[in-house]
Order: structure tokens, then C-alpha cells, then sequence
């Protein structure tokens, strides 16, 4: 099951986080899974609710939603640091490389002490009040 939290923090910006389905939300389809609405500050997730799921495929979209999450939070993030403005498509390229390696680039900065200690008590924080024992997000709000 997906759980995240229904709010980000982004560079000081409050975005909501909405997991919704195409009948609430028509943009959202097979081809458009997340949407990022910078004027009301939203993020829009694609439930996958009409979709026949099995059990067997429930951890794959569980997967897909936190890869469009993280797809759609460094839009906000884009947006915020004012570098929205780029192209759309040479925009939409380097966002899904960024969601698509910040797993990878956050595993290295720790593995590799590139962090400051005021960022890992951040992380240990949100780790430990947002997360149970086997590591699944708990929904706090």
C-alpha cells in the first residue's frame, strides 16, 4: 500500500499532495501519472483506483508512485528556485534524471559523508517519527 505524507515542504513553499484517480482528475492518465500545479501549490498522484491490480503487482505501483512523486516534487522544486522556465522538454528530461538519481546521489552523499550533521539529524529525525520498523512511510497527517 502507498502511503506519503498529504503535504511537502519545498524551498519554504507548502505543496499539497493529493493521490487521485482520472474520473476526479481527467489530466491524469496513462500516460500523465503525476501533475505539478505550481499556481495552487498541488501535487496530484494517480491512484491507479479504476485499474485492475493484483496483489502480485501491488509493490510495483507502489514503486511507480514514489518514482512519480519524487518526479513531480522536483518540478515544485523547479518552479520554486525559479528555473521553471526552460524549455518543456529539456525541462521534463533533466527532471526525471534528477528523480530518477536522487535515491542513488542521497545512498552516496551519505555512504560518502557529504552531508552536514544538521542534514543528517534531519534525515535521522524524518526517519525515525516517519517511519516504522521495516522502513514503510507512515501517514502522520
Amino acid at each position: 500500500m502507498f502511503n506519503c505524507a498529504k503535504q511537502v515542504n519545498v524551498l519554504g513553499t507548502n505543496y499539497n499532495i493529493i493521490i487521485t484517480n482520472e474520473e476526479k482528475l481527467p489530466r491524469l492518465n496513462d500516460e500523465t501519472a503525476g501533475l505539478c500545479y505550481v499556481n495552487t501549490k498541488q501535487i496530484a498522484i494517480n491512484n491507479y483506483e479504476n485499474d485492475a491490480i493484483d496483489k502480485s503487482e501491488e509493490k510495483d505501483i507502489c514503486i511507480q508512485k514514489q518514482k512519480v512523486l519524487r518526479h513531480e516534487i522536483v518540478h515544485a522544486y523547479s518552479e520554486e528556485s525559479g528555473i521553471s522556465n526552460f524549455n518543456e522538454i529539456d525541462n521534463d528530461f533533466i527532471v526525471d534524471w534528477i528523480a530518477k538519481q536522487a535515491p542513488k546521489m542521497l545512498i552516496s552523499f551519505l555512504e560518502c559523508g557529504a552531508l552536514s550533521e544538521d542534514v543528517i539529524g534531519k534525515i535521522t529525525k524524518i526517519i525515525n517519527h516517519q517511519y516504522d520498523d521495516n522502513f514503510t512511510f507512515i501517514e502522520n497527517n
